[in-house]
């Protein structure tokens, strides 16, 4: 896990709650997942200073646990401040909740869903579970099509996908079983077993 102070191009918008009196002192801050990343993004607004920068994280409603933290002054009064922290290797899918704390002024919360993505780039959540189910896609760039197979070798579903990065799977009343998905793009052919159970 690591953090870096970078000039970043902020292209998700993720919902936060604020605590404290700090209506105004970040520019920007926003949280999303990247393979089995998560990547945190903050800005503290020119002029505006704290004392030391903390990182907590609760998964699942679980406790927050601090994970990584910053000394000494943050901010500046002559700038925005951009920082960046990546929490990594991530294994258990969930709700992610990340406790951003300024000194004594306040926090805000910044949540995110994520699903642990496979080896194939492929996740399909919730894998075992009932209802529809939710294909992710990391690594295949551009249009793609997707085929999904039950086990046997009965054709189950089959959409042509424009960029998308998640598609929901009309598995509800699907079987229980093992089915295969696969990634037709134009540079590459992806697949991924998932179960079903009833």
């Amino acid at each position: 896990m690591r953090a870096t102070n970078l000039a970043l191009l902020f292209l998700l918008f993720v919902p936060l709650t604020l605590f404290g009196q700090i209506d105004g002192f970040l520019s920007s801050q926003n949280a999303a997942q990247s393979g089995n990343d998560i990547d945190l993004n903050w800005s503290i607004a020119q002029g505006n200073t704290c004392l030391g920068t903390t990182v907590e994280r609760s998964i699942n409603d679980g406790p927050f646990v601090e994970i990584y933290g910053i000394g000494g002054i943050c901010g500046s009064p002559d700038r925005e401040e951009v920082y960046r922290y990546r929490d990594e290797n991530l294994t258990e899918s969930g709700n992610y909740a990340y406790r951003l704390s300024f000194g004594n002024l306040g926090f805000v919360l910044l949540n995110v869903f994520f699903v642990e993505v496979w080896e194939s780039g492929l996740a399909v959540y919730p894998n075992g579970g009932e209802g529809d189910h939710t294909l992710r896609v990391e690594n295949v760039s551009g249009d793609y099509e997707v085929e999904i197979y039950h086990n046997s070798g009965s054709f189950m579903f089959s959409r042509f996908i424009r960029g998308q990065r998640e598609i929901l799977i009309p598995s509800a009343a699907w079987q229980t079983g093992t089915y295969i998905v696969i990634i037709r793009s134009e540079n590459r052919v992806v697949n991924q077993k998932f179960a079903i159970y009833r």
